[in-house]
């Protein structure tokens, strides 16, 4: 991931701007969800992949992927049909 700043002037404010090329991780994903077979392995099953530039984005709406507390929403998030390619196997019980 790329992440670049500047200071905007017009704001007076700094930006920070992250980049990422997530067409890896959402192959992988596609081919993960063609062969996963729906069942659970033991007490922990791979639910997704979530690009870190993505994961920055919801932390700005609030939502922490790395915390315990938030999971509900981000299986919210990984059952919404827009973000369907984040999954590596089907719909998640929330």
């Amino acid at each position: 991931m790329d992440v670049s700043w500047r200071f905007d002037a017009s704001e007076g404010v700094y930006v920070i701007e992250h980049r990422q090329q997530v067409e890896p991780i959402l192959a992988q994903n596609r081919r993960d969800q063609a062969d996963h077979d729906g069942r659970q392995r033991g007490d922990f099953w791979h639910a997704g992949r979530i690009p870190l530039s993505l994961a920055y984005a919801w932390l700005k709406e609030g939502i922490d992927v790395f915390n315990r507390d938030h999971w509900p929403a981000v299986r919210r998030k990984l059952n919404d049909i827009d973000y369907a390619s984040l999954r590596t196997a089907g719909r998640f019980r929330v």
